[in-house]
């Protein structure tokens, strides 16, 4: 046996111990009494590879190794490792955190320990939302509360989510939870400019809200809430509250991040030649259906004019792999961010200061998302009776548009425009231009719209002050003042090189919200 026919027993030997390796797992996890876990976490220990139970507590992972760890965890209990052993089925049962339940959980009006909590609330602390850096707290949510779904709406930097608890209640109506930040109830809506030929997109509607700054997170999912908040509170509440200063020494932190993002996978398109070949075909069989041979007429082919394909073969040959579109209008996108908190205070006086920068450069290139903001959080004892706490935040967010469908005459945007422009056609002409479609010409050219100048700028400011008295034992008087102000401005700009402005002749447009 020669050393390729070992390389090839030796690789074939290796691979059959690594598919060997791999097992599929199912279970289920209940608490003490016997209840299914709906919600919780399975976790192969060491990797990333996961899974989630389904209503009745049911799951089912691949795991890479049959000897594997899986860490078992679901909010209010304490994680439990499984050893898995080579075994194929396991049941999980998990004990109440005892910690857990001296948390104090927010609920509207005030807070209270987990363990006289009647309603149903889940609550998510800082350490348990998900590393990384996302500029939409609504995406840390994602899997951490059991009967909420986090959808996204958008993939372009800073798209909005949808956020649905125990599912959608109305048909016509909204469906969305009212978000409380630091007890002030806000507006979910945004204030995204339209005006433009194109669409702007779809975004978070809390993207100006540090998540570096979260404390805590309460989902209030029962009816209970509407007590508190009214009619508003019917899709249920989400409660944020945010870090506050602490008596002691003076507390900096400073952290930052970077990450890339690329497509994950390319679309599957043909290329010049194969497209060539494709339409000389599709064009053939049209000639034949008009002329009632394909698919079921008795003409002759022979009596018919001779076929004259749109592409010879020349043309053919000569094509190439042509113009991959989506290559054209795409990149590496990445995410940087950087963070600084500083916090101290006595036991009369307490402070909480933040500044946060958020770079994300889109994968449609020139698109993207850049954010600033700043925090203050005061508190201070006026009196033994009486307290004042003040919540400040400011932000300034710079959006860079792609050019996502048509806002008028429907026309196709960047995205479409790439699906449907042909391979076989160039970026530019000899001329210099950018190439049409002669067949769909009111389809622009992609990467023509890489020329367009769209960019909307965000401003916010969230303040609140509560003014807390104690009037007796047990009995305080709160009164709470807030404002929520935000504005958009748009700016676009498309350029005669594009197929709508050279309609044009140019195009400028401003919007404001």
């Amino acid at each position: 046996m020669n050393n390729v026919n070992y390389l090839v027993l030796f690789l074939f030997v290796l691979a059959s111990q690594i598919s060997w390796s791999q097992a599929t797992v199912t279970g289920s996890v209940t608490d003490t009494e016997g209840a299914s876990l709906p919600g919780a976490n399975i976790l192969e220990k060491g990797t990333t590879n996961g899974t989630q139970t389904d209503f009745d507590g049911n799951f089912s992972i691949t795991v890479e190794d049959a000897n594997a760890t899986l860490l078992v965890s679901y909010i209010g209990f304490a994680t439990k490792e499984v050893p898995i052993d080579g075994q194929t089925t396991v049941s999980v049962e998990l004990e109440e955190d005892a910690a857990g339940l001296d948390e104090v959980v927010v609920v509207g009006y005030g807070g209270v320990k987990k363990s006289d909590l009647t309603g149903a609330v889940s609550s998510v602390k800082a350490e348990d939302l998900p590393e990384g850096s996302s500029p939409n707290v609504q995406s840390l949510l994602a899997g951490k509360v059991a009967g909420l779904t986090v959808n996204q709406n958008s993939a372009q930097p800073g798209g909005g989510f949808s956020v649905l608890i125990r599912g959608a209640g109305s048909v016509g109506a909204g469906n969305s939870p009212l978000y409380v930040i630091d007890g002030f109830p806000v507006t979910e809506g945004g204030t995204e400019a339209g005006g433009g030929t194109y669409n702007p997109g779809n975004r978070g509607s809390l993207n100006s809200l540090n998540t570096n700054d979260i404390e805590s997170i309460e989902v209030l999912k029962d009816a209970s809430a509407t007590a508190i908040y009214g009619a508003r509170a019917a899709n249920g509440v989400v409660l944020i509250t945010t870090k506050r200063g602490k008596s002691g020494v003076l507390n900096i932190d400073y952290t930052t991040s970077y990450a890339l993002n690329n497509v994950e996978k390319d679309f599957d398109f043909l290329d010049a030649r194969e497209l060539m070949i494709e339409q000389n075909k599709n064009q053939n069989e049209r000639r034949l259906f008009n002329n009632n041979v394909f698919p079921y007429g008795d003409v002759d082919i022979e009596t018919l004019d001779p076929f004259v394909p749109p592409f010879s073969e020349a043309d053919i040959a000569a094509a190439g792999a042509g113009t991959d579109w989506f290559d054209e209008i795409t990149n590496v996108g990445s995410i940087q961010e950087h963070n600084i908190s500083m916090s101290s205070g006595t036991d009369k006086s307490k402070y909480f200061l933040s500044f946060n920068y958020f770079d994300q450069a889109g994968i449609i290139k020139n698109t993207g998302l850049e954010r600033y903001t700043g925090r203050i959080n005061l508190d201070q004892e006026i009196r033994e009776w009486l307290n004042l706490s003040v919540s400040f935040t400011i932000s300034h967010i710079e959006n860079q548009n792609s050019q996502l469908g048509g806002a008028r005459n429907a026309q196709a945007g960047i995205i479409a425009s790439a699906y449907i422009f042909p391979s076989f056609l160039p970026v530019k002409n000899e001329d210099g231009e950018f190439t049409l479609n002669l067949n769909q010409p009111s389809t622009p050219n992609p990467v023509s719209l890489l020329d367009v100048d769209d960019q909307t700028k965000n401003n916010r400011i969230l303040t609140n002050a509560k003014l807390e008295a104690q009037i007796l034992e047990g009995l305080n008087w709160t009164n709470s003042f807030g404002l929520d102000s935000k504005n958009a401005k748009r700016l676009t700009y498309l350029p005669k090189t594009t197929l709508y402005g050279n309609l044009a002749n140019g195009r400028a447009s401003q919007a404001e919200n």
